[in-house]
């Protein structure tokens, strides 16, 4: 894409920098709602922070 060619579906957080810089524009698509799972990962004897440790519902979300 920064190459001048192609389309993509990303996520903001990925294309934050390009898109604060104008080297990337947001195109909306009419009728299209892309929402997917997110799911979290950790290792199966990690010791995690009190915030990681909470549930998904009581996380904050990134806007």
């Amino acid at each position: 894409m920064l190459g001048g060619v192609g389309l993509a579906v990303l996520s903001r957080l990925t294309v934050a920098a390009d898109l604060d810089a104008g080297s990337l524009v947001e195109v909306p698509i009419v009728g299209l709602d892309l929402k997917r799972p997110l799911q979290r990962y950790t290792r199966p004897k990690a010791i995690m922070a009190s915030a990681t440790r909470k549930k998904p519902a009581t996380l904050a979300p990134v806007t």
